[in-house]
C-alpha cells in the first residue's frame, strides 16, 4: 500500500452530509504534484490502462506500478482543469482525502513525512483547512 493508502479513509456514509462537505480541489491539486500515486491492482487498478512506471513501493520494498509525471513532477493526467481521466481515475485517488489524512497524524508524524519528502508542507496545511473547515460546520 501507499503511504496516502495507508492513512487515507473515507468518511463513513452515515456521516451527515454538512460534515461530508466536499473541499476537493480548493487547493489546486497539491495531491497530484511531486506525489508518488501508486496503482493497486488489487483494488481493481488496470496498470495497462494507464501511463505507469515500474516502481520499488517506499513502504514495502516490493516492485509495484505508478503513474508516470510530467517534467515539473505533476501527475501526468492533471489538466489545465483538473484531472483528466476523472472516472477511471487510480483507487488511491478515489479513497484519499487530505482532510482525514491531517486529522490522523499528530505532529510528529507529519514531520517526519514531510522530512521524507512523502508529503509537501502545503499539502498538509491544505489538510489542516479541510478538517477545520468540517470540523466548524460538525
Amino acid at each position: 500500500m501507499s503511504v496516502h493508502t495507508v492513512i487515507a479513509a473515507r468518511l463513513p456514509a452515515t456521516t451527515p452530509a454538512l460534515k461530508r462537505v466536499e473541499l476537493c480541489g480548493s487547493c489546486a491539486a497539491l495531491c497530484c504534484k511531486n506525489d508518488l500515486i501508486v496503482l493497486h491492482p488489487e483494488l481493481g487498478d488496470d496498470v495497462a490502462s494507464y501511463e505507469a512506471e515500474a516502481i520499488t513501493h517506499p513502504l514495502t520494498g516490493k516492485p509495484g506500478w505508478a503513474l508516470t509525471h510530467k517534467a515539473n513532477g505533476d501527475c501526468i493526467y492533471l489538466g489545465d482543469s483538473g484531472c483528466t481521466i476523472h472516472g477511471r481515475h487510480p483507487a488511491i485517488c478515489r479513497e484519499y482525502d487530505c482532510g482525514d489524512q491531517f486529522a490522523k497524524m499528530d505532529r510528529v508524524m507529519r514531520r517526519r513525512f514531510i522530512k521524507a519528502g512523502a508529503f509537501s508542507k502545503a499539502q498538509l496545511q491544505q489538510g489542516r483547512r479541510v478538517h477545520e473547515a468540517r470540523q466548524a460546520l460538525a
